[in-house]
């Protein structure tokens, strides 16, 4: 079996931040893009073109169920994390997106992303709502 990728997304309304580690912990270059449906598919398929697993992680939020229903049929793997608990373990004095991302991956990789939502569910109706 080949070596998943771990990426990871950090979504805002304008922009979103995507990044990548595989299996070594080696980073990739991360994509700073607009968040729009049609790119961030386009950016998640991007990753896939190793031919390799890909384990996507974020963080719960207001856009979680519309990113969500984008690249769940691109990866294998959905996990959407609790964010308070992640910022509670990757705690970086340099706080910006990229750094999240980095972090986010690396929690993903070590099987410490703290799951709260099962992201495996076909449709994003599915999914509860933040707060629920």
């Amino acid at each position: 079996m080949k070596k998943p990728i771990y990426a990871a997304l950090d979504l805002h309304s304008r922009h979103s931040v995507l990044g990548s580690m595989d299996h070594d912990g080696q980073t990739q270059p991360r994509m700073r893009f607009p968040t729009e449906a049609k790119i961030l598919r386009t950016e998640v398929e991007r990753l896939r073109e190793s031919r390799r697993p890909l384990y996507l992680t974020m963080e719960a939020g207001a856009l979680t169920r519309w990113a969500s229903a984008i690249v769940r049929p691109v990866v294998e793997r959905l996990i959407i994390c609790e964010p308070r608990h992640n910022r509670l373990i990757n705690s970086n004095p340099q706080k910006s997106d990229e750094a999240d991302v980095e972090g986010m991956c690396l929690l993903l990789r070590q099987r410490q992303a703290q799951r709260s939502v099962d992201g495996t569910r076909s449709h994003p109706r599915d999914l509860p709502r933040p707060g629920v």
